[in-house]
């Protein structure tokens, strides 16, 4: 990997990781426990609003592993195996790392492990 790859990938990672902050930040703020006015909201519609509530639980834990994820794949973009396959060795596409830097498989070990 050249150093304008590295670049092009310290910039998508790096927007990422704010967008994610961001993300975590604003559902971190709002989470909290749902209270509904049991004499104004029916029971099917408690039932929807605590199953959104953990929909969005699960969206929020997501973003928050992704983030981590990312800020210490961040820290490892100089070393000289970043980018490599995990399975093969092989270089993964820039393409798909641009795409989703997180990837630790090429496309072909990551077709193979679906």
């Amino acid at each position: 990997m050249d150093s304008s790859d590295r670049e092009k990938l310290r910039t998508v990672i790096s927007n990422k990781i704010t967008e994610l902050q961001m993300v975590v930040q604003s559902d971190a703020s709002s989470s909290g426990n749902i209270e509904l006015d049991q004499t104004r909201v029916g029971r099917l519609a408690r039932m929807d609003a605590v199953q959104h509530h953990a929909i969005a639980q699960v969206q929020t834990d997501r973003a928050a592993k992704q983030l981590q994820l990312l800020k210490i794949l961040f820290s490892k973009i100089d070393r000289d195996d970043f980018g490599e396959c995990h399975a093969c060795g092989d270089d993964i596409a820039i393409g798909r790392l641009l795409v989703r830097p997180e990837s630790l498989r090429c496309i072909e070990c990551a077709d193979l492990m679906d």
